[in-house]
Order: structure tokens, then sequence, then C-alpha cells
């Protein structure tokens, strides 16, 4: 009698792990959330993709505060869920809002997206929306404000600016405040006040003047006014008035004369007269 009761218990024993091992394999043990052997689906926690066992063809993903569960029970998510996109975002782009759908559906989304899919659906999110370059900023200049037409136009921007093209237009910025030449100083010479304008001209300056094209403007600017030796001064000695010429020339000043060469020619200057350039 005590030999049978032995015998009873160990198959007992062995029942109990066989029927606990193939629970496991099932995938339907507690779950995560608490609960039975199957998520509860009156969880609000616990979202089911599918119901039937194993879930076999069905490709998902949870989201990152989710965790995923398969088994005889079938398959889906534990987890609170993230709020839903807004369909009413222009960088929201719903595939389907039936999550059931979604788990059929293959698809991607391209760079700089990225995927989406939980109970509202499936779709892909994009980047937030660049702030739009302020027109009114004196160091911003819009070449034009419908995309569409910025395919079309073929245009650079000044050295130190920086180009800009995205869904408000494109144009040039300029790294900082900009300080337009003064159109008072008659070195400075704008061929056109407006930005615009200037993107369709075509000139250039004579040297030595350089080319300037900004948020005020273009044109040319002359190099600093230079301040010849005065040929009437007798400590003031001309080999020649001819720049170019200058540069054939090979001479030399007697101590203590110092030579000079530059726009007005090139001579020698007696001790009393330094050579300096104003504006």
């Amino acid at each position: 009698m005590k030999k049978e009761l032995e015998t009873n218990m160990r198959s007992y024993a062995l029942l109990f792990l066989a029927a606990s091992s193939l629970v496991a394999q099932l995938g339907c043990g507690p779950s995560p959330g608490g609960g039975g052997s199957c998520p509860d689906p009156g969880d609000p926690d616990v979202h089911y993709v599918s119901r039937e066992p194993e879930c076999p063809g069905v490709d998902f993903a949870c989201g990152p505060s989710q965790e995923p569960f398969s088994g005889e029970c079938g398959c889906g998510c534990i987890g609170p869920e993230s709020a839903c996109p807004d369909p009413g975002d222009p960088g929201v782009r719903y595939v389907s809002h039936d999550p059931r759908e979604c788990a059929l559906i293959d698809f991607d989304c391209s760079p700089p997206e990225t995927l989406f899919y939980n109970d509202c659906g499936c779709g892909c999110v994009g980047p937030e929306p660049e702030a739009c370059p302020d027109p009114s900023d004196p160091g911003v200049r819009y070449v034009s404000h419908d995309i569409e037409e910025c395919h079309l136009i073929d245009f650079y921007c000044a050295e130190g600016q920086t180009l800009f093209y995205n869904d408000c237009g494109c144009g040039c910025i300029s790294p900082e405040t900009v300080v337009c030449p003064d159109p008072g100083d008659p070195d400075v010479r704008y061929v056109s006040h407006d930005p615009e304008e200037c993107m369709l001209l075509d000139f250039a300056c004579s040297p030595p003047d350089t080319l300037f094209s900004s948020a005020c403007g273009c044109g040319c600017i002359s190099p600093e006014t230079v301040v010849c030796p005065d040929p009437g001064d007798p400590d003031v000695r001309y080999v020649s008035h001819d720049p170019e010429e200058c540069m054939l020339l090979d001479f030399a000043c007697s101590p203590p004369d110092t030579l000079f060469s530059g726009a007005c020619g090139c001579g020698c200057l007696g001790p009393e007269l330094p050579v300096g350039n104003t504006r």
C-alpha cells in the first residue's frame, strides 16, 4: 500500500512538471501586468494584435514603454500607450487607423520620418518643422517664398552667407547683423539697393574695387584713398608717377631718405616726411 502511494505521488509530480513546461512553451504564463495565465484583455495596458494562437504571419512592434507577448493566448503588447499622433498635423501620415489592418501591412517611412504603430493605427511622423528665417531680419534675404519656384532657381549666396532651402522658401542668411556700406561714402557705389534685383544683375567692378552683395544690395567698394606725397615738397623726389613703370625701375634712395612706391608712383622721401594712408 505504501509503495503504491509513493508511485502515485511520483506520477502526479511528473504530470505537474510536464504541464508547467507546456505552459511556459506556449507563453501563457502570468502577464507582466499581473492576472491569470493569459494577459487580461480587460486591462487597459493590454493590447492584443491577434487572438490567434502563436499569431502566425503577424509581424508587429510595441512602443518603447511596452513589452511584447506571443503564445497560445495570442499576441500583442503590454504597457501604457503613447498619445495618438494628431492626424491634423501636417507632419503626421497615417497608413491606417485600424491596428488589425496595420498588422497585415508592410510599409516603411522615408528618413527623417519615424514609424509609429499602436492602438491609434500606424504610419509615419516627420521631424518638427524648421522655423522660417525672419524676412524682416536685415541679415535674411529671400530669393523666393515659393518652394516650387525655388526648385527652378539657380542662385548663390555672397561670401560669409549660408544658403537655406526649406518649406519656407529659399535664400541666404548672413552670420551676423549686416552693416551696410555707407551710400554717402564716395568710395561706395551701389548698383542696386534691392537684393532680389541684385540676383538678376550681371556686373563687375573695375580693379582695385571689390564687389559686395548682401541684404543691403550690391555694388562696388574702392580701396582706401591714398594720400600721395606732395610733389611740390622739397623733401619729396619722384622717380616716376606711373605705378606700372615703377615696377620696372631699379633705384635706391640715399640715406637718410626712404623709398616709397604705390598707386601714386615711386621715389624718395626726406626724413622729415612720413607717408600714411587715410580715408
